[in-house]
C-alpha cells in the first residue's frame, strides 16, 4: 500500500531500533572514534558526523563481507569496494589512531593519591 502523504520522513539512528547487532556494532564503533579522538567535546560537528558516517558505512561493509563468505552469489562485490573506498578517504578526513593525551602530573597524582599526594 503506498503512502497517504508526499512527505518524505527522513530517518536518523536515533529512530532505529537499537537491538540489533549491526546498530550495536556501529554505534559501538562511533563511541570508541569518538573517544580516540579525544572525546565529543574535542570534535567539531562535521568530525561528529564523519565519525558517524564511518561507523555506519562500516556496518555496511560488515554486511557485504558477512554475504560473501556464506556464499552468497548476489553479495554486490562493485558496490563494496566504492564503500569501502568511500569509507576509507571519510576515516583519513576524521583522522587515523588514538589522539595522544598530555598528562598533568599534578592532577595525576591528586587522582591517584590525594590531594596529599605521597
Amino acid at each position: 500500500m503506498p503512502p497517504t502523504s508526499s512527505k518524505v520522513r527522513l530517518q536518523t539512528l536515533q529512530d532505529l531500533d537499537g537491538r540489533s547487532s549491526a546498530y550495536k556494532a556501529a554505534t559501538r564503533l562511533r563511541d570508541d572514534m569518538i573517544d580516540d579522538a579525544g572525546g565529543v567535546d574535542t570534535l567539531s560537528a562535521v568530525k561528529l558526523k564523519l565519525i558517524e558516517s564511518v561507523a555506519t558505512m562500516t556496518a555496511v561493509i560488515d554486511h557485504y563481507h558477512a554475504l560473501i563468505l556464506s556464499g552468497d552469489p548476489s553479495a554486490p562485490i562493485a558496490e563494496l569496494a566504492t564503500l569501502t573506498n568511500t569509507r576509507n578517504r571519510t576515516a583519513a578526513m576524521v583522522g587515523l589512531g588514538k589522539l595522544t593525551k598530555t598528562l598533568d602530573l599534578r592532577s595525576y597524582m591528586a587522582d591517584e593519591y590525594g590531594e596529599g599526594g605521597r
